[in-house]
Formats: C-alpha cells, sequence, structure tokens
C-alpha cells in the first residue's frame, strides 16, 4: 500500500471528521472512499462521452431512440 500526505484546509478537514463519525471510518478508509467514487465518476463520464459518440454516428440522438430499437 501506497502513503500520500496531504494539506486540507480547516474546514474541509472538519467536514470529514464529522462525516467519518456518522459513518464510523477513519479519516484514511473515508478518504481512499472518498476517492475510489470520485475516479469511478469520472471513468463513467469518460464512458459515455465516449459511447454517446458512437451512438450519434450510428443515428440515435437519444436514449429513446437506442430503447426503440432494442424493443
Amino acid at each position: 500500500m501506497n502513503r500520500l500526505t496531504i494539506d486540507i484546509p480547516d474546514d474541509l478537514d472538519a467536514e470529514l471528521r464529522k462525516f467519518c463519525e456518522q459513518e464510523d471510518l477513519s479519516p484514511e478508509d473515508a478518504v481512499c472512499e472518498i476517492l475510489r467514487r470520485r475516479l469511478a465518476i469520472q471513468r463513467f463520464r469518460h464512458l459515455a462521452r465516449t459511447t454517446e459518440q458512437y451512438a450519434r454516428r450510428a443515428g440515435y440522438s437519444c436514449e429513446e431512440d437506442i430503447l426503440e430499437d432494442a424493443s
């Protein structure tokens, strides 16, 4: 496992500590989970943009078009 040291503003630290208490997580586990989720969102958005390009080239302009063809 790698170590990463960061400086965060006091208000963010307070919010993180409150979150950790509510979720019964250590700050380390909370930050890893938050980072994991953020990276997953980025991957999803990238995939959605890529997929949208292919769909438009195939003549689809919205989800309803795709669902209509799939029915």
